[in-house]
């Protein structure tokens, strides 16, 4: 039975409310967990979830059913949207001078004046964006448990930082997706951007976190249904997910 996140109302299923006191993030466990995937250790035991190793019976031409196929599908996809997301995340944090550089432009009298990348920026902020968003439709249509929980976890941070994502020029939709304009990004509080996702953001590390956790799931899915050609198909996309070697 799958969730449809893009219908839920995020402040009714984890009592955020009008409360404002609600605004600072309580993640140590997210951010152990995101230290864990780093370091390589929560891929290592990865594979320990997978269940008995039994696979689900082909027909007479040795071919799965529509159902099984679709299912398989459908896992690879979160798979490649968790993996959008994470680079995009990857593309802001990793730019330490992205929210502070200056840059000389030329306006429409050729006057020349320094001012923050906002074309850059505002490349790299939708590309969160859109990966976001389809991160949030794919996890919401999933049937697993453990994907939407942790989709809904993504959007229950993403509420929490509703304040700051608004002082940056986001807005959270009422679908749980987010938009940002171009304009509304010039005009807003660059401070903000940088806190949400700067190199010390806990935000885009929360989401990252979540990101990984819905992608080594849906692998653990796909190998499961038998997805994957060998194990060591399995263990490449493992380490795909995790960037390092199981």
């Amino acid at each position: 039975m799958s969730l449809n996140i893009m219908n839920t109302n995020v402040s009714t299923l984890f009592g955020t409310g009008n409360n404002q006191n609600n605004s600072s993030l309580d993640m140590s466990n997210v951010l152990s967990e995101y230290a864990s995937i780093k370091n390589g250790s929560f891929a290592r035991l990865a594979k320990q979830y997978y269940s008995d190793g039994k696979k689900p019976s082909k027909d007479i031409s040795g071919k799965f059913s529509d159902e099984t196929n679709t299912t398989i599908k459908e896992n690879k996809s979160m798979i490649s949207d968790a993996g959008s997301l994470r680079s995009a995340i990857s593309a802001l944090s990793s730019d330490d001078k992205l929210f502070t550089e200056k840059i000389k432009k030329k306006d429409e009298n050729g006057k020349e004046t320094e001012t923050l990348d906002y074309d850059k920026i505002y490349k790299k902020v939708s590309k969160f964006v859109d990966s976001y968003n389809a991160m949030i439709k794919s996890g919401g249509d999933s049937d697993d448990t453990t994907v939407l929980r942790n989709t809904l976890n993504m959007t229950k941070t993403t509420q929490r930082s509703m304040s700051m994502l608004q002082d940056a020029g986001f807005t959270i939709n009422a679908d749980n997706t987010l938009s940002i304009d171009e304009d509304d990004l010039k005009a807003g509080d660059m401070q903000s951007l940088k806190s949400l996702f700067g190199t010390s953001s806990v935000y885009s590390k929360s989401i990252d976190a979540f990101a990984t956790n819905i992608a080594s799931q849906s692998a653990q899915n796909v190998y499961s249904l038998g997805g994957y050609n060998s194990d060591g198909a399995y263990k490449q996309a493992l380490n795909g997910i995790y960037n390092t070697t199981v």
